[in-house]
């Protein structure tokens, strides 16, 4: 309780004196220190008499103003409102005897009406009247400002909430996440900002302000306003575009809780802000709900907001893989990724932040090598027009997409089986980058990633990796190439490896060394000999990986560098003549075998210059096993 001891304000008669009247009784009231709108209050009212004094009635009298005042001068434009009046009879006619006299009563303020605040061009208070009249002689009017409030509710549910200045996935934005848009006055703020696709070669400033929004009403129309904002600034570090900035902001306690009255309304808004009209300005305005600053006794403080950027992004990807069996995911540099295996094919989904360019999903299908010096890109006017393009006889495939290959016989198959499926997944998976031998990419712009997003595109890079899958089985040697596809399996099965049939390629091992084989081709594209490599230089001692040689023609050039090794001199010497370009470097032996022609691949042949150079590293290197 407190007690008001102001002044009084006296009426007095026309003519009379206008002061502290000697009949005029001292009055002191009591009331609690902070009253709320929809409860009973108590008050105690003192009147101290000089002597016995005949009265007509004690009232005391409350009166509410709310109202606002928009303009200047002439034009300004105003409007008030009274609102509640409430009078309670605390004496009847009658006479206050000498001394104290002790009077109390009991009124409820209506829950419609504001707290009290000073929210320019807007206003709203409550007055106590305590009116003593005296017959004959001026009246004793004592007023006294009561501060009133909002009561908070019995418990604040706290609604976090992630915002973004524009969903345009490839323009500037600002993004804004808070740990409840439900505060209470005078508690500390949580939040996180990010910034998308604004240069952020130094630091930048985002400047957060707290405004109150008034929504005036009465005469014309609604007016609304914006009163004095509370205002930081937030320097976000160089380099940061892309990623989640947290900051926390100290609210004043005696800002005044949203409310709606019969003549105003009061909403709060976090207006984060970033650059200039002439450098480019991205801005985003989160609504927020206060409550009155008692509710901090119940309500538990914010601890984190929502995550946003790249945070956020890492949660959705490790959502992602939880709920559909891929593996973790991997920090890929420029964000995470998910890889999964499937078959011979890696699946991967990766997300990719590129400044001012944009967010994407890169989605990508590697695959084992087709072996055909494959390109497909997407269809440009003038490529199309100055240079050779494969074209497959599907209109709406050779219109979109510019094709290369070293031979059209053996790639227009796989492009025809495998062009239904890529133009149904490329609705799934977003804009066709490219498709080579090793595998195919797309990307997708989003706003941000969102686990619905990644399962969509998962589920076409299943789909197309399937008909890749089973189009690359029916690939078919070179035209110009005669090869037992037989023997040419089997030597693959020999060397523990998987054929690429496109290009001869086998990719397998001889004990534990690794092997390379596959098609050497002319300019003109023409094949010329199997070339063939075999070594690791994490299996060979320091003297093979620091030997380098190259011999021409093995089975008559000298072998220089190879010391008193007659092992290895005489391994080099018994190469067969169509055996060429012999090179050791680096702890890995290779040779080429001369094709004859017309062209025909003996993999008899092929296997023998595997052993030839597998046997040469063991001559080499003779302090390690696996050549042995």
């Amino acid at each position: 309780m407190l007690a008001f001891l102001p002044a009084p304000i006296i009426d007095a008669p026309s003519g009379g004196i206008v002061g502290a009247m000697p009949r005029a009784p001292e009055v002191e009231i009591r009331a609690p220190s902070i009253l709320f709108v929809g409860r009973p209050i108590e008050i105690a009212v003192d009147i101290t008499a000089r002597d016995a004094t005949k009265i007509e009635f004690v009232d005391a009298k409350i009166t509410g103003t709310q109202g606002w005042r928009v303009g200047f001068g002439k034009s300004a434009v105003t409007h008030r409102v009274e609102y509640p009046r409430l009078v309670a009879r605390l004496v009847e006619e009658g006479v206050l005897p000498e001394g104290v006299t002790r009077l109390s009563t009991r009124l409820t303020l209506p829950p419609d009406m504001p707290p009290s605040h000073e929210l320019a061009p807007a206003y709203a208070f409550l007055e106590l009247l305590i009116h003593v009249s005296i017959p004959w002689w001026p009246d004793g009017r004592y007023r006294y400002r009561l501060p009133v409030r909002v009561p908070p509710p019995p418990s604040v549910v706290r609604t976090p909430i992630a915002v973004r200045s524009t969903k345009d996935a490839d323009k500037p934005r600002i993004e804004v996440s808070l740990a409840s848009a439900r505060l209470v006055a005078g508690e500390v703020l949580v939040g996180s900002v990010a910034l998308f696709h604004l240069d952020d070669k130094r630091p930048r400033d985002v400047e957060l302000s707290l405004v109150p929004e008034l929504a005036l009403y009465g005469g014309y129309g609604v007016r609304e306003r914006s009163a004095a904002s509370c205002r930081w600034t937030l320097t976000t570090p160089a380099g940061s575009a892309g990623t989640s900035v947290p900051f926390r902001l100290s609210l004043p306690p005696t800002i005044p809780p949203s409310f709606q009255a019969v003549s105003q309304q009061l909403r709060w808004l976090l207006v984060a802000s970033s650059g200039s009209l002439f450098s480019g300005k991205v801005e985003i305005a989160v609504p927020l709900e206060v409550v009155d600053a008692h509710a901090s006794a119940t309500t538990a403080p914010m601890q984190s907001a929502p995550l946003l950027a790249d945070e956020r992004t890492t949660a959705v990807f490790a959502r992602f893989a939880a709920t559909r069996g891929w593996p973790a995911p991997e920090d890929a540099g420029h964000g995470p990724a998910v890889h999964r295996e499937v078959g011979d094919h890696q699946l991967s989904l990766a997300h990719a932040y590129r400044g001012e360019d944009g967010t994407f999903i890169v989605a990508t299908i590697e695959t084992p090598s087709l072996g055909l010096r494959l390109s497909v890109t997407p269809a440009k006017g003038l490529r199309q027009v100055f240079f050779h393009d494969v074209e497959i006889d599907i209109a709406d495939f050779d219109r979109a997409h510019h094709v290369t290959a070293r031979s059209a016989d053996q790639v227009i198959p796989i492009l025809r089986a495998v062009a239904p499926v890529l133009a149904t997944a490329t609705a799934k998976l977003g804009r066709f980058v490219r498709w080579t031998d090793d595998g195919i990419e797309f990307e997708r712009q989003v706003t941000s990633v969102e686990e619905a997003d990644l399962g969509m595109m998962a589920t076409g890079l299943l789909e197309l990796g399937a008909a890749i899958g089973v189009a690359a089985s029916e690939v078919a040697p070179p035209a110009d190439v005669d090869v037992d596809l037989y023997a040419w399996r089997a030597l693959a099965r020999h060397l523990h490896g998987k054929e690429s049939l496109g290009d001869l390629s086998i990719h397998g091992r001889i004990d534990a060394l690794p092997v390379s084989l596959g098609l050497e081709w002319d300019a003109d594209d023409r094949p010329l000999a199997i070339r063939v490599h075999v070594g690791d230089p994490t299996l060979a001692s320091d003297a093979t990986r620091s030997l380098a040689l190259t011999i021409a023609s093995p089975s008559t050039d000298s072998a220089p560098g190879l010391g008193d090794n007659l092992d290895a001199t005489a391994r080099i010497r018994a190469f067969p003549a169509d055996i060429v370009r012999l090179d050791i470097a680096d702890g890995i032996a290779s040779a080429s075998w001369v094709i004859p022609s017309p062209a025909r691949v003996d993999a008899t042949r092929v296997r023998e210059l595997v052993e030839a150079l597998h046997a040469l590293l063991g001559a080499l290197d003779t302090t390690r096993t696996p050549y042995r």
